[in-house]
């Protein structure tokens, strides 16, 4: 099946004749657009999730939602959007 064909099914979200090109540019928006404590936080839960049922998850996701909201990262990014920029993020501690 070729990843046209993928997409067309569902299977995939894209397919692109340049999958490195395509790879560089999410990265690149990644960085840009996206909270690096958000990031750390998702890659946590991601790895919590492997040994953990779906409840215990969902759980932590709750928890880890409340905590967002008292982060300076959020109001970060609600000044970008109002502003229509990039946002500019608190820098996260390494380590943590």
């Amino acid at each position: 099946i070729s990843g046209t064909q993928a997409q067309a099914l569902g299977l995939v979200n894209s397919a692109s004749m340049d999958p490195l090109s395509e790879a560089y540019a999410l990265a690149q928006d990644l960085t840009t657009y996206c909270s690096p404590a958000s990031m750390a936080v998702i890659k946590g839960q991601i790895l919590r999730a492997q040994s953990e049922g779906f409840n215990e998850s969902a759980d932590d996701s709750f928890v880890e939602m409340g905590y967002a909201f008292g982060r300076q990262d959020l109001h970060a990014a609600l000044v970008a959007r109002v502003n229509k920029t990039a946002p500019e993020f608190p820098g996260y501690p390494l380590g943590q």
